[in-house]
């Protein structure tokens, strides 16, 4: 129980900052907790304040980070082992909360969350907005706390919709149209050296962006009684367009493409 306690009270140091504990001086000692983080802008930004952490409550953390896909795989490995000394990871509760959850992979958290004696007198539960608390949340209870939350946009070169008279997409017609435009061979040698877009197509990090395309044509993962709806008409429309996006205007190799690689591309003006 005494981990457990400490778990939270990292997640909630963490999400706050490090100023607001104040439960004296290393009153944590000689405690050791194991984290797995996926490799994540997230992850980059609190390593740093890790010292201040381990200053002030006397707990240390030893962290261990991996690129998605091989931290997908060990994350699994590890609950499933029944022997893993994991106290903290990152999960994505869309795709995984609840099997996890189902699984007793993860441990709720009500009964230390909303519990002043366990929080540092900042922290609010209800400061997170709804369906922050509803992702983590599974059969009643809060099965993870939010460390941020992700949505979906288009970025692009101004720089070359206005050399190519080009408007900013508002549909999917004019979004193909304009990758078809700018899917450019300078040189005339048969080969694409700018390619019109840039999209995930790599197993777990292409669904949330699929999901856009998916709603978007009427789709759905399920339908209203709970079936799997991805063979229907509007499902397969969307996995039809989503895949002409990168077949034809997209670098090559489009199922190994992470959002590591196609945020490369879009940087180096690929």
């Amino acid at each position: 129980m005494k981990h457990k306690i400490l778990v939270t009270l990292l997640l909630v140091v963490l999400i706050l900052g490090i100023q607001v504990v104040a439960y004296g001086e290393n009153p944590y000692e000689g405690t050791t907790l194991r984290l797995l983080f996926n490799r994540h802008v997230w992850q980059e930004f609190i390593e740093k304040k890790i010292p201040e952490f381990e200053k002030a409550t006397g707990i240390k953390l030893v962290i261990e980070v991996f690129p998605e896909d091989q931290f997908l795989a060990k994350r699994l490995i590890e609950v499933t082992s029944g022997i893993a000394d994991l106290d903290v990871f990152m999960i994505m509760p869309g795709q995984a909360g609840l099997h996890y959850a189902t699984e007793g992979w993860t441990y709720p958290l009500d009964d230390f969350i909303n519990n002043p004696e366990m929080t540092p007198p900042e922290w609010d539960f209800n400061d997170f907005f709804g369906g922050l608390k509803q992702g983590g949340n599974f059969f009643g209870k809060q099965h993870s706390i939010s460390i941020q939350s992700e949505t979906s946009l288009l970025a692009y070169r101004k720089d070359l919709l206005n050399e190519y008279g080009i408007d900013i997409p508002q549909t999917m017609d004019e979004l193909e149209a304009a990758a078809q435009k700018l899917n450019l061979d300078y040189d005339g040698d048969g080969k694409i050296d700018l390619h019109g877009i840039t999209l995930r197509g790599r197993r777990a990090a292409a669904t949330s962006q699929f999901v856009d395309f998916l709603y978007t044509f009427g789709g759905s993962w399920k339908d209203a009684e709970g079936n799997w709806a991805l063979g229907k008409p509007e499902a397969i429309q969307a996995f039809n367009f989503y895949g002409k996006l990168l077949r034809e205007y997209g670098p090559p190799g489009a199922t190994d493409i992470h959002w590591y690689e196609s945020t490369s591309y879009f940087m180096t003006g690929k």
